[in-house]
């Protein structure tokens, strides 16, 4: 008996590249029949428009616990442009530059109307917790573990400050504005 092997067509397989995946953040372009392009955007609608921004002066007081406060990504320092400080405190306590140029208080910032809005909505919600004599904690009352101490606890508004530029004329970044929160 003879078998005789059979001829078994092989099938080829042609390997195709895979399509490409779509980018979220790309454009689609294509073309009409009268020559017009067309571009689909579907992220589009998730970007900002520009907004216009103010000059604001901003700032930590000298009875701040905290050199530099950060609330909603807006720092308030105590001290910029700061100059080489000596070794020991001055007659008043306070820190003796070298030279005669002093530190400017603050800084100026650039801030959207949106920026401001979310600022003072945060600020609200935060106080300055005293530790000891020298340091303090940011907390936020909005917290599950927040329990307020009236003894230790500052609103945040009592050791901060934002001034419009528009509003410092005549004023100079050496002396320290009132702070959000007045207690007079």
């Amino acid at each position: 008996m003879t078998t005789e092997s059979a001829k078994v067509p092989v099938a080829t397989v042609e390997k195709r590249a895979a399509p490409a995946k779509k980018k979220k953040n790309t454009f689609e372009a294509g073309s009409r029949e009268d020559g017009s392009l067309t571009i689909s955007a579907p992220d589009l609608a998730r970007l900002t428009v520009a907004q216009n921004t103010t000059t604001y002066w901003c700032g930590a007081t000298m009875d701040s616990l905290i050199q530099t406060i950060d609330v909603k990504g807006i720092s308030f320092p105590r001290y910029t442009n700061i100059p080489e400080v000596k070794d020991k405190l001055g007659p008043d306590g306070q820190p003796q530059f070298v030279g005669s140029r002093k530190p400017d208080l603050g800084k100026l910032v650039q801030l959207t109307d949106s920026q401001v809005a979310a600022f003072i909505k945060a600020v609200q919600r935060k106080v300055l917790r005293r530790i000891d004599k020298r340091r303090g904690q940011i907390m936020e009352m909005d917290r599950e573990n927040y329990r307020a101490d009236l003894k230790r606890d500052r609103p945040l508004g009592e050791v901060i400050y934002m001034v419009r530029a528009d509003d410092m004329t005549g004023t100079s970044r050496r002396r320290c504005p009132k702070p959000l929160i007045s207690k007079e």
